[in-house]
């Protein structure tokens, strides 16, 4: 196996176990023990390690003193942290974009995004694909390279958790009209109303997740 094929395989195994950590099939505390997840997943321990030393990076595990592995469940206030956080990151950008002044806003771009996500055959892996790329295209738009990176730290997370929860667009209409709203707003290059239909938007998905995370999620 090559180190690129490892990656990605390692990649897709976070992919997996963020998802059941988060949707609780995997419990607080539960151990991730590499030779049975290797197992059952059909692949060797190696990229079973590299996944489980990226969730521990990111948050969703914990290693002990004796090295073994367990999972560190994900809390309410997780939620409402990332929230804002991507919140100010988003402002942000389309605060550095409108204060650049020069560069033209890709409104076909956007809209090529919405109309992907208003395809009545997408998934809801697709549907949440799209909508993390129409907000991390926001963050492009700023130029700057520390916002970026801030964003590619959260990206993952982000779509796992829309995967989750998302699951047959229940809320495909509400987004899309929000997404409209927030294009609208950067086109004009009107940045008070950009940042508060940004923040509005992710007000309300924050309350969404913490609706339905909150099901399974600690109150801690």
């Amino acid at each position: 196996m090559t180190v690129v094929k490892r990656h990605m395989l390692g990649d897709a195994i976070s992919k997996r176990l963020r998802k059941a950590i988060i949707s609780g099939e995997y419990p607080h505390h539960y151990h991730l023990a590499e030779p049975q997840l290797a197992e059952q997943l059909g692949v060797s321990r190696g990229p079973v390690r590299d996944a489980l030393q990226l969730l521990v990076q990111e948050g969703f595990a914990e290693r002990l003193p004796n090295g073994r592995v367990r999972v560190k469940a994900v809390e309410l206030q997780d939620i409402r942290n990332l929230y804002e956080f991507r919140t100010m990151l988003e402002t942000m950008a389309a605060e550095k974009w409108m204060a650049g002044g020069g560069t033209l806003f890709p409104r076909a771009e956007f809209d090529d995004i919405l109309a992907q996500m208003e395809k009545r055959t997408i998934t809801s892996e697709e549907f949440a694909g799209w909508d993390v790329r129409f907000h991390q295209r926001i963050v492009e738009l700023s130029g700057n390279k520390t916002l970026m990176q801030a964003w590619i730290g959260l990206e993952e997370v982000i779509q796992s958790i829309l995967e989750i929860t998302n699951q047959g667009n229940p809320r495909a209409e509400t987004i899309l009209s929000h997404h409209a709203d927030i294009v609208q707003a950067l086109a004009a290059r009107d940045l008070q109303a950009a940042k508060a239909t940004i923040a509005a938007h992710l007000k309300e998905a924050e309350e969404v997740m913490i609706s339905e995370l909150g099901k399974w999620i600690p109150h801690r």
